[in-house]
Formats: C-alpha cells, structure tokens, sequence
C-alpha cells in the first residue's frame, strides 16, 4: 500500500507540474496570439503552440488529476474505516480483559468455596466416626 501511496503522490506532483507548464504556455501563446508575434516562440518542449491545443491538454491533464483526488479520496475513507475498526478491536479487547479479570476473581471465589465445602465435608466425616 506504502508504494501505491507513494506512486500517486509521484504521479500527482507529476500532473501538477505539467499542469503549471500548461497553463503558463496558453497564457503565453494567448498573449502571443493577441500581440500577433508568431506561436513558434513559445518555450521548448511545447508539443502545440495554438491556445486550443493547449487547452485540450490542459483538460486531459485536468480530468488525471480528479481522478488522482479520487483515489486519493477512497484512500483516506479506506483509512477512516481502517481507524474505526482498530477502535473498535480497541474497544472489545478492554472488555474481553474486564471479562477475564471477573472470571479469574469468580474461580478464585469458587476455589475458595469448594475449600471451604471440602473442609466441612471432612469434619463432619471425622465427627461421624
């Protein structure tokens, strides 16, 4: 689970980081557009310089990262129930003591009374005799 954790969150700073450069770059054409300087000049590594280009992109880009939140979402409510249940075992292990103390004290108590019988059980044999 550790390296899924860690693979997303690899994987979200991953989109995050594309998902700056593309919105910096359809800024940068967009003025480009509007200064009428051609779109070529946009920074290396620019697949498509044209605004609309790099809006579809932004929107794939965008539709990764929901499902990233989504995940990521299912992760924490997983990790709530996790919690509730470790509560819960939590919970039912102060009982099963409390149960086990009140059975250890009622043994002594019956240990204690079959004693006592057996001592009475004695003398009055002894007083038949």
């Amino acid at each position: 689970m550790a390296a899924t954790e860690a693979s997303l969150k690899a994987q979200v700073s991953n989109l995050l980081t594309e998902y700056s450069t593309l919105v910096r770059n359809y800024f940068a054409a967009t003025e480009a557009l509007v200064e009428g300087r051609p779109l070529s000049v946009l920074p290396a590594g620019t697949t498509s310089v044209h605004p609309d280009d790099i809006m579809r992109r932004i929107v794939e880009v965008d539709a990764k990262l929901q499902k990233a939140v989504d995940q990521i979402e299912d992760h924490q409510s997983r990790q709530r129930k996790i919690s509730e249940v470790q509560e819960d075992i939590r919970h039912h292990n102060v009982t099963i003591l409390a149960l086990v103390s009140r059975l250890q004290e009622a043994r002594g108590m019956l240990e204690a009374c079959l004693d006592s019988v057996k001592q009475e059980s004695l003398a009055i044999k002894q007083a038949k005799e």
